[in-house]
């Protein structure tokens, strides 16, 4: 039976529903939407959607800093700092791929030391390489493409709020901590307008709009069922791991098992498809845990690896999660 309150109400009103989880639906939606606005169809959603969702994590975040300056923690800096190490090292490889080389004029922008200087970064380190990537990411937004230059363009603003953050006075925050806020109703009102917005762009077609909405990630996720996939690389070879419609409620780990050779890892429209600025390096002996978006468009389906060496062979071990 319909009921209207459903259809016509706001959708994401609900007491099971937290607000980290109302954040990171948001997040996740409107990255979804920049992924798949290459002809721009979506620029209004998008201009219209960012800036309630920047006040609204603004709001959870001074709640969460203001918690733990009483605690005398730091983990807001210390996590955006952990981020951006751990995206640099991630990105080295397809960035050096995307300019031709660790040589290169565009990679050198961005690694003008190499990766090293990224491994243990100090705050002060911190402002000034959030800064250098932010504008090293924009000049080269086309190159890199819009999940990677958003990602790296977001860290400069994402550092210095946490570190505005902290040396905020610390306060009071019972009165803070009310069912519902002023921004967080507007953010889900928002929400519903966009939801309805798309639903209108592509009547009655489920496949397209569902690729937009993680609705997942609006609740606990309660079982996390496991597929191992293993196999060999020859040398220089490519292998077809899974052909598999992923969401960002995938956590994906990545092992190589090899001694001699690296691989590479991305998702491809077709069996075919070669890797791009997206793919990400696995070492010999080493394992990444990355969610899907991290290799590709969630549009595409066929998880591929490809093996870096012309003379050895390795493997690989690929566990998917959730």
């Amino acid at each position: 039976m319909l009921n209207g309150l459903k259809i016509f109400g706001n959708l994401f009103h609900d007491k099971g529903m937290s607000r980290q989880h109302l954040l990171g639906f948001s997040k996740d939606s409107l990255q979804r939407l920049i992924s798949a606005n290459a002809t721009h169809i979506y620029d209004i959603i998008i201009a219209f959607l960012t800036p309630m969702i920047t006040v609204f994590s603004d709001e959870i975040s001074n709640e969460d800093t203001n918690k733990n300056i009483r605690l005398g923690k730091t983990r807001t800096v210390d996590q955006v700092t952990a981020d951006f190490v751990k995206t640099m090292n991630d990105r080295k490889g397809g960035i050096s791929k995307t300019f031709g080389g660790e040589n290169s004029e565009g990679y050198l922008e961005f690694y003008p030391k190499g990766q090293k200087e990224y491994s243990k970064p100090t705050r002060e380190d911190m402002a000034l390489f959030a800064t250098r990537i932010g504008k090293a990411a924009l000049k080269h937004d086309t190159a890199l493409g819009p999940v990677i230059s958003a990602e790296l363009q977001a860290f400069e603003p994402d550092f210095n709020a946490a570190r505005g953050m902290q040396v905020a006075k610390i306060g009071d925050i019972a009165n803070d901590s009310t069912a519902i806020s002023a921004n967080q109703l507007i953010l889900e009102l928002g929400l519903t307008k966009v939801v309805h917005q798309i639903a209108y762009m592509y009547p009655g077609n489920t496949v397209v709009c569902n690729a937009l909405f993680n609705f997942n990630l609006l609740y606990p996720v309660t079982h996390h069922p496991h597929l191992v996939l293993d196999g060999i690389l020859a040398a220089g070879g490519t292998v077809e791991v899974i052909n598999k419609t992923f969401t960002e409620t995938y956590t994906i780990e990545i092992k190589n098992n090899g001694t001699n050779a690296s691989f590479w890892i991305w998702l491809g429209a077709t069996a075919l498809d070669g890797d791009n600025s997206m793919a990400l390096e696995v070492k010999p002996g080493k394992m990444i845990t990355i969610k899907p978006s991290d290799i590709g468009d969630l549009k595409k389906t066929f998880m591929l690896i490809k093996n870096d060496s012309s003379v050895n062979a390795t493997s690989y071990e690929v566990t998917i999660i959730g």
